[in-house]
């Protein structure tokens, strides 16, 4: 029930599965990182780096994301991701990092990476995964953010007969 204090450098407040934790206790934490399935709650968010790798996190606030700041979001080829949900108005700026886990996609799946109850701004770049037939697209509407996989056919990458074969026998 006292100040937890992150020090001087860099360090990052976990948060591990499902709960909630009073973040404005926390002091002199520049990053957050929420892992684990479930949701873990926050009155608000007082870190500039965010990191969610699996389940939600949830600002039970508005939020303004720092132009130096950064969002990094993972998204799995089951279909989930890590969400950043927003009780209130996000204010976009900073980086957004998409990471995709390996794994076999599906064409069209559609990853809610932000959830907020409105979106203003954008942010300043959007950093997006890919390969030579992944492509991601990001799409901002008025409440969030979702990400979308394209998954090209196997044939575009082939460069023989044999190869377009394969690939066909793969799609």
């Amino acid at each position: 029930n006292g100040l937890v204090y992150g020090g001087s450098g860099s360090d990052t407040a976990l948060l591990y599965g499902s709960g909630y934790f009073d973040s404005g206790l926390l002091r002199q934490f520049e990053s957050g990182l929420k892992a684990g399935s479930g949701t873990y709650t926050l009155p608000e968010l007082p870190v500039s780096v965010v990191e969610v790798v699996e389940g939600t996190l949830l600002v039970d606030s508005d939020y303004a994301f720092s132009p130096e700041g950064r969002y990094t979001a993972h998204v799995n080829p089951d279909g989930n991701c890590g969400v950043l949900a927003i009780n209130g108005t996000a204010s976009l700026s900073g980086d957004l990092n998409v990471i995709a886990q390996r794994g076999v996609y599906l064409d069209g799946t559609k990853y809610g990476v932000l959830a907020s109850g409105r979106a203003d701004g954008a942010f300043n770049r959007v950093n997006l995964p890919g390969s030579a037939i992944l492509t991601f697209n990001s799409e901002q509407g008025a409440d969030g953010l979702d990400v979308e996989v394209d998954v090209a056919s196997f044939k575009t990458v082939a460069d023989t007969a044999a190869e377009e074969a394969i690939g066909a026998y793969l799609d």
